[in-house]
């Protein structure tokens, strides 16, 4: 295979060795239809040098014009990991790069079933940027690290949700990735690539604290008609961000474009999410938020938008409930 990048690399289980830590990866699957999107997200919690496990479940299902989320938190017993190929186990479930095998027996969410991934749609890099966190990948102990493992990809397989078989087959899928300590204080998380073709938007925006001090973060990937478009804090670029109840606007601008952003969030299911290693945050989180973009390319006259109502939002500016 040849030397493994830094970025090929990530998906892997890092197991930072800190006293305070969690690690999560995001499997997000969506229907060929739209009506079903699920949403598995394995980890690993650390506190106090003490290790558990889990799988959190995120159900959206829509039925004539209405959609129903469910969300289910499974403990998990056993894990497991492998380097090369890559999975993670957790008692019955498994996850790959290229695909995933799941044996959920939760109490509110009941699935079973495997779903292969293809054509994985991967983040440019470069030893500037060898992930998406550009230049910070480099800086140790960040209290949150992000990757982008695959900007999309199509499905091939069906799952037993409850008492129906879901087939997933020429469904689209994303995968991402944290690690560290603890979830932002403040953030902003918007993702879909359900526009038109291949097209992929990701955004997040974060009070970062770095070394004693604190600073807003943004990284921002846009993968269109087989062009990547990256705007980040490191880019040098301009980031305005407004954000008023559930809505949010942003501008983004780098050396050759400018990208325009809004989003609206329904009302957010609660997830867990992790402070100090511990998965005691409440956030919410919905899998059928609106999302906008538009594209302007400078030196070009057009301007290109595009619009989904299958997007994941969320809009963490206050944090919920502490669990304990």
């Amino acid at each position: 295979m040849g030397k493994i990048s830094k970025q090929y690399k990530t998906i892997q289980f890092q197991n930072l060795r800190r006293k305070h830590y969690f690690e999560g990866w995001y499997y997000k699957q969506v229907s060929a239809d739209e009506k079903t999107v699920l949403c598995f997200i394995p980890g690993v919690s650390v506190s106090g040098g003490k290790k558990s496990c889990f799988i959190q479940v995120i159900l959206a299902e829509k039925t004539d014009a209405d959609w129903q989320q469910t969300t289910d938190w499974l403990d998990i017993t056993e894990f497991d990991a492998q380097d090369e190929l890559f999975f993670i186990q957790l008692d019955g479930s498994r996850f790959y790069r290229n695909g995933l095998s799941v044996a959920v027996r939760g109490s509110r969410i009941q699935i079973f079933g495997e779903l292969r991934f293809h054509g994985l749609i991967a983040l440019p890099a470069s030893p500037w940027a060898p992930t998406v966190m550009g230049p910070f990948s480099y800086l140790p102990g960040m209290e949150c690290i992000h990757s982008v493992i695959s900007l999309s990809h199509s499905i091939e397989g069906a799952l037993k949700i409850g008492d129906r078989d879901v087939d997933f087959t020429g469904g689209k899928g994303y995968i991402e990735k944290d690690w560290g300590s603890s979830f932002p204080k403040r953030y902003v998380w918007l993702q879909s690539n359900h526009f038109s073709g291949d097209t992929s938007l990701f955004f997040s925006w974060a009070d970062i604290p770095v070394l004693g001090m604190s600073f807003q973060g943004y990284l921002a990937h846009l993968y269109l008609r087989g062009k990547h478009y990256r705007y980040a804090t490191y880019t040098r670029g301009r980031c305005e961000l407004q954000t008023s109840g559930r809505e949010v606007e942003i501008t983004l601008t780098n050396h050759q474009s400018e990208l325009r952003i809004s989003a609206e969030q329904a009302a957010g299911a609660e997830l867990r999410a992790p402070h100090r290693g511990r998965m005691v945050d409440t956030i919410k989180e919905r899998l059928y938020g609106k999302l906008k973009f538009c594209l302007k390319e400078f030196g070009e006259s057009d301007t290109l938008c595009e619009t989904t109502e299958t997007a994941g939002v969320e809009l963490v500016m206050t944090k919920g409930e502490r669990r304990g």
